[in-house]
């Protein structure tokens, strides 16, 4: 395929900062792959001198791919990574320079953080019956940290909690998810003559947080590298997850831009429908798609429609392997893809994976494999404490916290030494320590102590030992840590896929059914501001753009009932104002 004028301009680009302004489906990968190649063929850039940062995990290995077919090995050597893996690779390499011991460090997801916060705020009487000070003016210091790098005033009634959240983590040798990019930038001062890079391309950049943006300016900072981002404000649908959705319209004269305008992906028809529904948003870069492919079908809008009936529908279609439900939330989508597996329908549902993680099976499971990288992890001990029975035995938990302050010791280091019959015990006795042998062993201990235990979590494990058969426990903990919905969107799916609109992102397929297009539903009803109603409208756009040959727009009932109430929900405006 030949590049376009557009692409080409984009491609050869020699500006310091550049920002691509790229239309859905108008070959942003591709000019990526043709801008790495280009600077390493000629301008004699070093493949180590190149760092990429993508969105998704899925996005980072399609790139590789991509990458590797176009110039060979020379791709082995580029960084590619989310910002998330790329830093915690990067802290994992440098971490006693930040307080925290390389190679063993732990991770805590969302739910174990909170776990965390309230097991402290119980130990300083922030929490008993509930929370004083409140509990969202705690997380608001927290996010204000993250997110803009604001630690709170001494007198500040959450100061208190904060710095020992802080403390924890470090005891533990841990980080939050949180915490990963906060600490990269603490990191990247101290080892910025250790790295190489010249240039940093950023895809997605429209939904960076400003710590991100932070993080690429302190590269640009320390090391002068060149910065290529690409990105459309149309598509910035992360704002709930702060990202800083207007910095590049605030930022826009910083950046010399180019704009890649013809969408090769969908039909005229599908590109016109996007048009005039995006149009109707103000807090944008300007711009409208160019149709490179013929009119084709136009958009068929089906009102008032059941869960069953998205099922009828998409049994009439018949839209072959390539096909998807997209939805606003995953109570419509999980009630479809259950009439589905009743009538044995296939289907992939993106999600139950990541319902599977928030398990208390998922994470006592977890907390052993945590605790055999990094002894110190304090709180993958309390997880597992009564499972083990500690509180049974000679030994009680407040007796090992005691002995492990008096010894300067973890509370797993005072206890392992007084007992034997552990999972780790199990797997070495047999002269072994592999991420398979040591989820065996767990495995075993499990069920062994627990007669209702299931081995979900196992299998989820036994299926990344296949995908990986050299990893290390280590190596798959720290995919774990950055674990994405997208992560679970196989090569081959089962039948039509099922997902979030949100979990769509970067993807594309033959036909797409968009389920529930209601007020209420998208756009939400939380959309209060003209913000907020701008992001609900980005977001049905993104879902439009990822139908290739057909898109059917349907919509709920209007009244219906939901736990004895009974709601209305019109149709969505965004229907009309598509045009259909």
């Amino acid at each position: 395929m030949i590049l376009n004028k557009y692409q080409q301009q984009a491609t050869e680009a020699t500006e310091n900062n550049v920002l691509v302004i790229g239309s859905p489906g108008s070959g942003k990968t591709r000019v990526i792959v043709e801008r790495v190649a280009y600077l390493i063929e000629n301008s004699k850039t070093s493949p180590y001198e190149l760092a990429l940062f993508t969105f998704t995990r899925l996005a980072a290995k399609e790139m590789k791919t991509r990458i590797e077919e176009r110039i060979g090995i020379q791709a082995q050597g580029i960084t590619v990574g989310t910002f998330h893996s790329v830093g915690l690779s990067l802290i994992q390499r440098f971490g006693e320079l930040i307080g925290l011991r390389p190679g063993k460090i732990t991770v805590y997801s969302e739910f174990e953080s909170s776990y965390l916060l309230k097991d402290i705020a119980k130990e300083l009487g922030i929490y008993k019956k509930s929370w004083k000070p409140r509990k969202k003016d705690i997380l608001k210091t927290f996010s204000d940290y993250y997110e803009k790098g604001i630690d709170p005033e001494k007198n500040d009634p959450t100061y208190g909690i904060f710095k020992t959240f802080g403390s924890r983590l470090r005891e533990n040798n841990s980080l939050s998810y949180d915490s990963i990019l906060t600490g990269l930038k603490l990191l990247l001062p101290n080892i910025y003559k250790y790295l190489q890079f010249k240039h940093i391309i950023c895809d997605e950049a429209h939904d960076n947080s400003k710590t991100q943006w932070d993080i690429l300016k302190i590269f640009q900072e320390l090391l002068g590298t060149s910065l290529y981002v690409i990105a459309d404000t149309d598509q910035a649908i992360y704002g709930w997850r702060n990202a800083d959705v207007d910095y590049l319209i605030r930022h826009q004269s910083e950046f010399k831009t180019y704009h890649l305008k013809v969408n090769y992906r969908s039909t005229g028809h599908i590109v016109d429908a996007a048009n005039n529904l995006i149009k109707n948003n103000f807090i944008r870069v300007e711009k409208t798609m160019e149709a490179n492919r013929e009119p084709g079908e136009k958009p068929e809008r089906i009102l008032h429609v059941t869960s069953k009936e998205v099922v009828e529908l998409y049994q009439k279609v018949k839209g072959g392997p390539n096909t998807a439900i997209l939805g606003r939330n995953h109570y419509l989508l999980g009630k479809t893809s259950q009439i589905m597996d009743d009538q044995g329908i296939p289907n992939t549902y993106v999600g139950k994976e990541g319902k599977l993680t928030n398990s208390e099976e998922f994470r006592r499971f977890h907390a052993f494999l945590k605790l055999s990288v990094n002894p110190f992890d304090n709180f993958a001990f309390l997880l597992i404490k009564d499972a083990l029975e500690l509180m049974t035995g000679e030994m009680g938990y407040a007796e090992i916290r005691l002995m492990a302050a008096k010894e300067g010791k973890s509370h797993f280091q005072v206890w392992h030494k007084s007992f034997t019959a552990t999972p780790f015990e199990q797997a070495e006795s047999h002269g072994h320590n592999s991420l398979n042998d040591v989820s065996d062993a767990i495995d075993n201990f499990f069920k062994s102590e627990q007669k209702d235990w299931k081995s979900e979590t196992r299998d989820f494990v036994y299926q990344w030992i296949l995908d990986n058969p050299t990893g290390s426990i280590a190596e798959y903990l720290d995919w774990l840590a950055v674990y994405d919905i997208q992560d679970e969107i196989k090569e081959k799916p089962k039948g039509v896929q099922i997902q979030t609109i949100h979990s769509a992102k970067g993807l594309e397929f033959d036909t797409v059914i968009l389920a529930g297009m209601n007020e209420g539903i998208l756009p939400s009803n939380r959309t209060d501001s003209i913000e907020d109603q701008e992001s609900e409208r980005r977001l049905c756009y993104v879902a439009v753009t990822r139908a290739k040959n057909k898109l059917i727009i349907t919509s709920r009932p209007e009244m219906s009932e939901f736990h004895g109430k009974i709601i209305n929900e019109p149709v969505s405006r965004f229907i009309k104002e598509m045009g259909l």
